[in-house]
């Protein structure tokens, strides 16, 4: 019979899990995979930002490019995250997981 476990056992467990999938002196597969669902996750916030707040002549040419470029990046996104989960591996699916583990930088300045 198995043991039930509280929600915060279930929590505690996954983040050790995740420490052990992302030790940089031995890194995994999953680990250098979440890495790039992690810059995938903040390059699509950017690239919303960038679509949302473009000005001036080129808006509309800009608007419809930034839209093709979030919407392209999400289905790469959705694909890999899909193949981690298919491997036994738990992709990143927070922000905080996102911010912590991608190499793209964020910022409320680029606005």
């Amino acid at each position: 019979m198995t043991e039930k476990r509280t929600p915060e056992e279930l929590l505690e467990i996954e983040r050790i899990q995740n420490e052990k999938e992302h030790d940089h002196h031995h890194p995994t597969a999953a680990a250098m995979t979440n890495h790039i669902i992690s810059n995938q996750a903040v390059l699509h916030v950017k690239l919303h930002q960038y679509h949302w707040y473009i000005k001036g002549p080129h808006f509309f040419a800009l608007h419809e490019i930034l839209e093709e470029l979030y919407n392209d990046n999400n289905r790469y996104y959705d694909d890999i995250a899909e193949q981690l989960i298919a491997s036994g591996a738990k992709p990143a699916s927070t922000m905080e997981e996102d911010l912590k583990y991608s190499l793209v930088a964020e910022s409320a300045e680029d606005k």
